[in-house]
This record gives C-alpha cells, structure tokens and sequence, in this order.
C-alpha cells in the first residue's frame, strides 16, 4: 500500500534546483481527499525559493478551505522561514496537530 498523498514529507534540501520534485509532492497533497499533512522534520536546508514554495502551497490549501497541518518542523527550516520573514503568514495559513 502507498503513502497517501496527503502526507508530505519534505527531504533534507528544501532550495532552488531541488525543488521540482517537491513541487509535484505538494500539488499532489493540493489535490488528495483528505487535508494535507506536511512533515518538515528532515529539513536540513531550506532557502528563499523553497520558503517561497511551502508558502504558496500552504496559502492555497487553507483558500481551497483544506489548511495544511504541520506535523513536525525542523530548526533549519523555522529559521528559513523566520529569515524571510515569513513567520507571520506561516502560522497564519497552517494548523497544529
């Protein structure tokens, strides 16, 4: 049995040039059943465009009315996002379990 698409988790480089095959991860989470669960807890390295990426993905599932929930977010990726100062929308847009 495969892993539902709802459940995402994201691999240790979350940066430009890696980013294709997480893209296709996520859009398919976009169009599963159930509401999205994102694991960051492997993140090692995250940049701008991967930051980028996770917040469009999480602002489109809670405007389908489907918000992400986080399950698990790495100190690297927190502080990618906290470096952008993308703390504010990311809290905004996603949910605890």
């Amino acid at each position: 049995m495969s892993p539902s698409p709802s459940n995402i988790a994201l691999p240790a480089r979350v940066v430009r040039g890696d980013l294709a095959g997480i893209r296709r991860r996520l859009l398919k989470g976009l169009d599963a059943e159930e509401a999205p669960r994102l694991d960051a807890a492997n993140v090692l390295e995250a940049d701008g465009a991967g930051v980028q990426l996770l917040l469009s993905f999480i602002k489109t599932a809670a405007e389908r009315g489907n918000p992400v929930t986080v399950t698990a977010r790495s100190a690297a990726l927190a502080g990618a996002i906290a470096g952008h100062r993308a703390e504010e929308m990311w809290n905004q847009w996603t949910q605890r379990p």
